[in-house]
């Protein structure tokens, strides 16, 4: 049996983890600072909405 990753799956992973770098971590402090001054805790906030339209465009 084959327990090594795939190909495709390493190349995945490693797109994933510059994309976290890239745009994910370095918003954190923006995303935790919404959340701590919103009125409604439970409404995306709109910088969620920009790194999922990016996360599609990058093809994850």
């Amino acid at each position: 049996m084959n327990s090594e990753p795939s190909a495709r799956s390493l190349a995945l992973k490693s797109q994933l983890q510059d994309f976290m770098d890239e745009h994910i971590y370095p918003a954190e402090a923006a995303f935790n600072e919404h959340m701590s001054t919103t009125d409604n805790v439970w409404a995306p906030p709109p910088l969620l909405t920009e790194l999922k339209a990016k996360a599609r465009a990058a093809g994850l």
